[in-house]
């Protein structure tokens, strides 16, 4: 998976099961940067390398327009159970199958293609109050913490996106190596995404103005830097059938 850096040209790659994180304030281009990583995807799905799955529970307003294309999309709660029980049910028999073979990792392919399960608005799984809600959500959670620590041998990444990085609304945060974070309200609000390294490399989402959509910082960790990009503007679904 990659996106592509208007500022600059470059790619900005997503390893497979590199469990990524994007977070941002409400407007600042995260649907956007969603829609960039699924057109990257599209030739994969195409050619059965890869399987996109979807959670939206705002009533399929972000990722509906993918459904075409995603092996499973919930946008009720009810759906969100069934979905990350299923891709649970193949994490277990592929890493199952790994331990038969004295394997570490799946090889990628159109016998065991990637799993990217996308999640907007990650903070919809957890905070409910009623006593049903509540245990639904606590389900969640535990599928998909399951499916964060023991997925990536299985060839899975999950994409997840939210406008608050607080602990409490994103229980599940430490679970994502891999963060992006768009415009945000506070320097605390970035330390609190990014971490205190990624600020002193020069991290800054918390200066992006209001009026620039899609812009954020990544943190190479690797070579240690802010990485600033741009999305470029989405294309649209045309050409694909």
């Amino acid at each position: 998976m990659w996106y592509r850096n208007a500022l600059d040209g470059g790619i900005i790659a997503i390893p497979p099961g590199m469990h990524t994180l994007i977070v941002g304030r409400t407007g600042s281009g995260k649907s956007r940067l969603i829609s960039q990583i699924l057109i990257n995807l599209l030739p994969g799905i195409l050619n059965g390398t890869a399987i996109a799955y979807g959670v939206d529970l705002k009533n399929g307003i972000e990722l509906g327009a993918w459904e075409h294309w995603l092996q499973g999309l919930a946008d009720e709660p009810d759906k969100v159970v069934s979905l990350l029980e299923n891709v649970d049910r193949t994490r277990q028999e592929r890493n199952r199958n790994l331990r038969e073979h004295n394997q570490t990792k799946v090889a990628i392919g159109p016998d065991t293609p990637v799993i990217v399960l996308v999640i907007d608005e990650l903070a919809e799984l957890s905070g409910a109050v009623g006593k049903d809600d509540k245990a639904r959500q606590e389900q969640c959670q535990r599928l998909l913490d399951r499916i964060l620590r023991l997925g990536r041998s299985a060839g899975i990444t999950v994409v997840a996106a939210s406008q608050d990085p607080r602990k409490e609304s994103l229980p599940l945060r430490d679970r994502f190596p891999n963060r992006i974070a768009l415009a945000l309200g506070s320097k605390a609000e970035t330390i609190m995404m990014m971490g205190e390294d990624a600020v002193k490399d020069g991290c800054a989402p918390h200066t992006i103005p209001t009026d620039l959509p899609g812009t954020g910082y990544w943190h190479d960790l690797l070579h240690r830097r802010a990485v600033r990009f741009r999305t470029i503007n989405s294309a649209g679904l045309e050409g694909f059938e």
